[in-house]
């Protein structure tokens, strides 16, 4: 019996490489993101990861494309291809990169945060996460300064400043961030007596 297991995994194997590997799924699957044919885009990269299911390139377009078609469940299963990249290489930049940026297009800024972080620090002279690091800490300062209504009116939230260390401590770069939030009532929003 196992003997007869293995021929047919044999056989499944070889069935696979005969339809492409997952490079040609993915050159079909490259060229139709450039055109920015989602749907076609995740179902060519859906054969190159049934083809290779480890294959992270395939994970990572499909998220790329789950992200940028965006219907109903799509940012879930963009989410769910970035988390499968960083389960299989868990430094990998574009993984990090998507997970963010679908926490950031879902306000999770408090999720979205570390992702963006991990970036930069693979890439600290790069002006666009520079940028997505302090738009992202600044909506999450907002969110936490509206998220309490009941503090006291001239509440104020300081957010630290965000420096990046080498791995021998020295700051790389430092983002500064460091501001605080006044959050003051307007008469209106007072409750009722």
């Amino acid at each position: 019996m196992p003997r007869i297991v293995s021929i047919l995994a044999i056989l499944l194997v070889a069935a696979n490489l005969r339809a492409g590997g997952p490079s040609d799924w993915m050159q079909a699957a490259t060229n139709s993101f450039a055109h920015k044919d989602w749907n076609d885009t995740i179902n060519q990269t859906t054969k190159a990861v049934e083809v290779d299911p480890n294959y992270v390139d395939g994970y990572t377009m499909r998220g790329q494309a789950y992200y940028q078609r965006q219907g109903p469940t799509d940012l879930t299963n963009a989410l769910a291809d970035f988390e499968f990249v960083l389960y299989l290489e868990p430094g990998n930049f574009n993984g990090h990169l998507g997970r963010g940026m679908v926490y950031h297009q879902l306000s999770n800024y408090a999720k979205a945060l570390p992702d963006l972080n991990e970036c930069l620090r693979q890439q600290p002279s790069n002006a666009w996460l520079q940028s997505a690091v302090r738009y992202s800490s600044y909506r999450q300062a907002n969110q936490l300064a509206t998220a309490h209504p009941s503090k006291p009116q001239d509440e104020t939230i300081f957010w630290p400043e965000v420096v990046l260390l080498s791995a021998a401590g020295i700051p790389l770069v430092s983002i500064g961030l460091m501001f605080c939030l006044r959050r003051k009532r307007s008469p209106s929003a007072e409750p009722p007596r």
